[in-house]
């Protein structure tokens, strides 16, 4: 089964030009900012309740944010929902169960910034539910499940997905590939002189940002094999009360990877694949687990770096070879090299690492 969307229809009937890389936690901020007023605020009046609590910036810190990103988190907001239209007044939109939870929620960044799992779910069900996000991205981790697919059932049901880009001339096309059916995804597009396509700039720099980095929906890792991204579902955002027994039973299931042999080899690569894709789990949880390892047996663990240049061979400018680094473990808190392989001596007993 293949499902095919043109940059016409895509342009003209679900324009995703609003799938921006944004912060979810201004968004959730930005919300419970316009709850307070009750009939709604302007536009302009959004903007200034915005920059005189310095919730955005510009450029540098100093400089108020641009007209232009202002109205992307008003334009995100109202196409989730979140906002309606009063008139030319825009107001959070008390009819619907899901907003009234998020404004209810006490605004609660961790110090990285990132959202607590209640509200990271929360915005999550917004954007599973709407069309756009559901047929241009999400559809094919979840191919056969009914629209609307809620947070839970994605985390439950979700299958990974491998992405790939590919250009021809002016013709551009993002391939979703279900790895466990035959459902791919073909969204097409055209490059355009003022800058990428709206298809190449909503799904790989916007939904796909949302899902990996704001609300802990995916992960991802480069598969050196064929260059394609591998997506894998997340049973539970990072920053999830269960986070440190997870990485405690990660840590023990490396250990049970092991051979009988004194040192068994491991590729990073591999265990990305096993830990993470496999069990659910982001890669942070994999790299803390190994952290962990080394911080009570480290002279049971050799550590083998590969070089930063090789590493990123085929990286073709700062963010991508940012990207493929994700690929290696680098221990917490250290500028030292990155690891593409380790070895674990058999002298460390099994399941030592306290639940």
């Amino acid at each position: 089964m293949t499902a095919l969307l043109n940059s016409d229809s895509a342009t003209r009937d679900r324009n995703p030009f609003w799938m921006r890389s944004v912060s979810f936690t201004t968004l959730h901020r930005i919300l419970c900012l316009v709850a307070e007023h009750s009939d709604g605020l302007r536009p302009s009046e959004v903007n200034r309740l915005v920059i005189n609590h310095r919730i955005l910036h510009g450029r540098r810190p100093d400089l108020p944010p641009s007209l232009t990103t202002l109205y992307h988190y008003r334009t995100i907001l109202l196409r989730l929902q979140a906002f309606r239209r009063n008139g030319t007044r825009l107001c959070v939109n008390t009819d619907d169960p899901i907003v009234v939870s998020l404004v209810q929620e006490p605004f609660s960044a961790t110090s990285n910034g990132s959202l607590s799992v209640r509200i990271k779910d929360l915005f999550s069900d917004l954007v599973l539910r709407n069309r756009d996000c559901a047929s241009l991205f999400f559809d094919a981790f979840v191919p056969d499940s009914p629209f609307p697919c809620t947070v839970s059932h994605f985390r439950r049901s979700a299958m990974p997905v491998i992405y790939s880009l590919h250009t021809s001339g002016q013709s551009v096309r993002i391939l979703l590939q279900n790895t466990h059916n035959d459902y791919v995804k073909t969204l097409t597009t055209t490059r355009t002189r003022k800058g990428p396509p709206p298809l190449v700039q909503a799904v790989p720099y916007g939904i796909r940002y949302w899902a990996r980095n704001e609300l802990d929906l995916i992960d991802e890792y480069w598969r050196p094999s064929d260059r394609r991204v591998v997506m894998f579902p997340l049973l539970m955002p990072s920053n999830a009360h269960s986070a440190n027994i997870r990485l405690r039973q990660t840590a023990n299931h490396i250990l049970s990877l092991r051979h009988a042999t004194d040192w068994t080899l491991f590729s990073v690569y591999d265990l990305l694949t096993q830990c993470c894709e496999v069990l659910r789990q982001p890669i942070s949880i994999l790299f803390q687990a190994i952290d962990l390892l080394i911080q009570h047996w480290k002279q049971y663990i050799i550590l083998i770096p590969i070089p930063k240049t090789l590493a990123t061979t085929v990286a073709n400018n700062t963010h991508h070879e940012q990207f493929l680094l994700r690929n290696y473990y680098r221990p917490s808190n250290s500028r030292g090299p990155y690891i593409s392989h380790l070895r674990i001596h058999s002298a460390i007993p099994p399941y030592c690492v306290a639940q």
